[in-house]
């Protein structure tokens, strides 16, 4: 029921909290600067100010620390409900504090991330020119969107790296998506959805808030092959590889697919035979070879009885951690 209302005059500033209901100010600083933005919550309030000033102020209008020097002036500024910051500066420099701490906790750049965006123009002198909107959830997440429509979150408190995600409503589809799977780096998309029931999973992979970790590590594959398993659709996972993996991942992928063609061990329904081949390889290889292979053996038609036993191995092998060893994985 409250808004914020900023004003300049030749000396300055005066930023002002009124109270709609009650038809009064709640409070009101004076600044030496001009205000150029502000966010405010049940918590504080965050201006930003056109000489590179920063001012948090509190619900009661009184300073929460003493105004912060910023590098470059204040392109984009959002908080959570109660006690998130984040700032992107026109030089692409992103900050972001723990305002009930009053901690650091995110100082990067943000470029290299821009820098992956679809059908970029080549004209736009300032890549923060490129940013449409920013947003933070109360976990701690940052999402920013550029104008083409393309999101991406930071989690500043565990991950430490960007992600992609493949929704246009970012907010509530990435909380919702955040908070139902993918709560941190620990907690690994295949380990959450093997815990859902079979209806639910189905359910999750009909909404369009897919996403995976946008770096060419070996555990992204993991991620691809675990949700493409879980959710029981031998599509998500052409879909995933099509849309989500960059082009490095994309490759390897591919190269586990020309094995599994040039080989007749797969073909075989004798796991011996495919155990042997998968001496040589590391744990997620082995778990992502075999949902490579259930997935050309259900587009063939050719071996329902293989089919079969593989899918239930491979709904055991959900209950081994990604980095189980050689004995663990023989052992299922």
């Amino acid at each position: 029921d409250c808004e914020l209302r900023c004003t300049h005059n030749s000396h300055g500033g005066e930023v002002e909290l009124f109270s709609v209901a009650k038809k009064e100010i709640v409070w009101r600083i004076h600044l030496k600067e001009m205000p150029a933005l502000a966010v405010s919550n049940s918590r504080f309030t965050a201006i930003a100010t056109k000489e590179r000033m920063l001012y948090i102020v509190s619900s009661l209008g009184r300073r929460i620390s003493p105004g912060l020097v910023t590098d470059s002036p204040v392109a984009f500024m959002a908080c959570s409900k109660s006690k998130y910051l984040v700032i992107i500066c026109d030089n692409c420099n992103m900050y972001a504090w723990n305002v009930a701490t009053q901690q650091c906790i995110v100082d990067i750049n943000v470029v290299d991330v821009l820098s992956v965006l679809k059908d970029r123009p080549q004209d736009i002198a300032n890549p923060f020119e490129l940013i449409s909107s920013l947003g933070v959830t109360e976990e701690g997440t940052i999402v920013m969107q550029a104008y083409t429509g393309e999101s991406f979150a930071y989690d500043a408190l565990s991950w430490k790296s960007w992600v992609r995600v493949m929704d246009p409503n970012l907010f509530s589809a990435y909380k919702s998506f955040s908070s139902k799977v993918l709560t941190s780096a620990a907690v690994k998309l295949d380990l959450t959805l093997q815990q859902m029931s079979e209806h639910d999973a189905l359910e999750l992979s009909k909404k369009p808030m897919r996403m995976l970790r946008d770096t060419h590590e070996e555990e992204d594959l993991e991620t691809l092959m675990a949700a493409a398993d879980a959710l029981k659709d031998a599509r998500a996972y052409k879909n995933y590889a099509k849309l989500f993996v960059e082009q490095t991942a994309h490759d390897k992928l591919k190269e586990y697919f020309d094995q599994l063609l040039m080989s007749e061990a797969r073909k075989s329904s004798d796991p011996d035979r495919l155990f042997e081949e998968f001496q040589l390889a590391g744990s997620i290889d082995r778990r992502n070879m075999l949902g490579e292979l259930l997935f050309h053996l259900k587009q063939n038609e050719k071996y329902p009885d293989v089919v079969q036993s593989y899918e239930k191995l491979l709904n055991n092998l959900w209950r081994i951690p990604v980095q189980g060893d050689l004995d663990n994985f023989e052992r299922q």
